[in-house]
């Protein structure tokens, strides 16, 4: 049986107030369990993109679907239920005095009982290792523990789509390692948006490339980030670990996968 589609974009385009087109005719589907990157360089309408998964802004033209519901002012609430998005800045996403009222916060304006938000806020920060620090004010984490508490608040109302917008920025490396163990381990359809095209090797077997609200590639990764005629056209770089010079230093190394465990 074919996987289920999780969501879908038909001729989808947005228009700001001030007349910058920031996304046009986009169309792609990703299917349920998929993990897929959305790359580009800055200004390709990857945060547009973003937003407009989970309703802050509505399509201008076109669709977007989740689970077969078309994004629209009457389905707002529903998509909400199916889709979670994290901010890049963690702050924008914790504001309460403790971890866990903020993680707990989302499940209680879902309609649960306190005592039900409380067990789905720490069952949310178990799932990202952060149980111990349930009473810790927020503002006293460190940055990669900030990244993971804003993902705990999301997984505590139980999405089956996450949408992660630079998950990665501004961590240091043992961070950034923790993060990305944490996200692999995510058993939900997820999109990525970075410019941590390592990262995005290690978590997303599929990229889609999006420059100037397009999509001018769509498929295996490593294809793609290795193409230096496309990334460069686009603004971006070949991730190192794809580069000529790493594969002369590691010519033993059959696969990223492999490289990374033998350092």
């Amino acid at each position: 049986m074919p996987a289920k589609e999780a969501l879908s974009c038909q001729d989808l385009g947005y228009t700001y107030p001030d007349g910058t087109v920031a996304l046009r005719k986009v169309d792609f589907s990703i299917q349920t369990g998929d993990s897929v990157a959305l790359v580009g360089p800055n200004g390709a309408g990857k945060s547009t993109f973003a937003l407009l998964t989970v309703g802050v802004i509505f399509p201008s033209r076109g669709s977007l679907r989740v689970f077969g519901m078309e994004l629209s002012r009457h389905t707002l609430r529903e998509i909400r239920r199916h889709v979670g998005l994290v901010f890049q800045d963690a702050e924008d996403q914790l504001f309460m005095p403790t971890l866990l009222e903020d993680v707990s916060f989302g499940p209680l304006n879902q309609g649960l009982s306190e005592d039900q938000a409380r067990q789905r806020g720490l069952e949310s920060l178990a799932a990202v290792g952060l149980e111990e620090l349930a009473e810790r004010f927020p503002g006293h984490l460190s940055g990669g523990e900030k990244k993971l508490a804003s993902l705990a608040s999301i997984l505590s109302m139980q999405p089956q789509i996450i949408i992660l917008d630079e998950p990665t920025a501004g961590l240091d490396p043992r961070a950034r390692r923790k993060v990305i163990e944490q996200l692999a381990a995510l058993r939900l359809t997820k999109i990525v948006i970075s410019h941590d095209l390592e990262m995005v090797l290690d978590l997303c077997p599929r990229t889609i490339l999006l420059d100037k609200g397009s999509v001018w590639a769509d498929g295996d990764t490593t294809e793609i980030l290795s193409d230096k005629e496309t990334m460069d056209s686009h603004g971006l770089e070949v991730p190192y670990s794809l580069s000529p010079d790493h594969r002369h230093r590691f010519p033993l190394a059959g696969s990223r996968h492999e490289a990374e465990h033998k350092k």
